[in-house]
């Protein structure tokens, strides 16, 4: 599986600023078509991946293969495998995230705005990379 995010700056050393401002979310909207769906928590431990969009819980190992940065369109491909794995109870993460999700399939992909607070993020996921890319580039 891939997830390719846009980058909004490079600084030095490899880091990569994903963070997109709030003002640019009605732009993104509309040329997406995205729709909302809702606040969505997300948590974090270790490598396991916790969603709950309100009404459930989805888990899942996530097993990081590679990233890499295209400088020509400012992207990060993410390359890794998603495993659903076994529920269980917890009080505690190492991360936390609320965010508003705005996202819409397309092509076998699924492009995904979140919204937090000061910014927003965008996503493709899929499992083919050149569908992807031709949904963010």
């Amino acid at each position: 599986m891939y997830t390719i995010t846009k980058v909004s700056k490079k600084n030095n050393n490899d880091i990569y600023d994903v963070k997109i401002p709030v003002s640019q979310k009605e732009y993104i909207i509309k040329k997406y078509g995205l729709e909302e769906v809702g606040l969505i928590k997300e948590y974090w431990i270790n490598n396991i991946n916790i969603v709950s969009d309100g009404c459930s819980f989805y888990f899942n190992y996530i097993i990081e293969e590679g990233v890499e940065f295209v400088e020509t369109y400012y992207i990060l491909i993410e390359k890794y495998k998603k495993i659903e794995c076994v529920p269980f109870n917890f009080y505690k993460s190492d991360l936390e995230e609320d965010y508003i999700l705005y996202q819409k399939e397309k092509d076998n992909c699924l492009i995904k705005m979140k919204e937090y607070n000061e910014y927003i993020i965008l996503e493709v996921c899929g499992e083919i990379l050149s569908e992807i890319k031709n949904n963010i580039i």
